[in-house]
C-alpha cells in the first residue's frame, strides 16, 4: 500500500511509522523539520513540500491528513472553540 501523510505530531508520526515498519509506502510531509527528520529515520519518504505530496504518490492516491482540529478550523484559541461548543450545548438541553 501507498499513503500519503500530513502531519506527523505525537498521533500522525507514530501511525507514519508503524506503516512505514510495516512495510508500506509512506510519503510523509509536516512543516516541523524534527518531525520530518524522525519519520525519514522510521522509514518514511519526505515530500519537499505539501504541493509536491500528491505527485510523489501514484493514482489512485490516498493522502491521510493528521491536524490539530484547532488549525483545521482556523481557531488558534483551543479554549474558545471549547467554550462555543459548551454553550450550543447548554441551548439544546433547555
Amino acid at each position: 500500500m501507498e499513503l500519503g501523510f500530513v502531519g506527523l505530531g505525537r498521533m500522525g508520526g507514530s501511525m507514519v511509522t508503524r506503516l512505514a515498519r510495516g512495510g508500506h509506502r509512506v510519503v510523509a510531509w509536516d512543516p516541523s523539520a524534527d518531525a520530518t527528520a524522525r519519520a525519514r529515520d522510521n522509514g518514511a519518504d519526505l515530500a519537499a513540500s505539501l504541493a509536491e505530496l500528491p505527485k510523489a504518490l501514484k493514482p489512485p492516491r490516498a493522502v491521510w491528513i493528521m491536524v490539530p482540529r484547532r488549525r483545521a478550523d482556523g481557531v488558534d484559541d483551543p479554549g474558545a472553540r471549547r467554550g462555543a461548543r459548551a454553550r450550543r450545548y447548554d441551548r439544546r438541553r433547555r
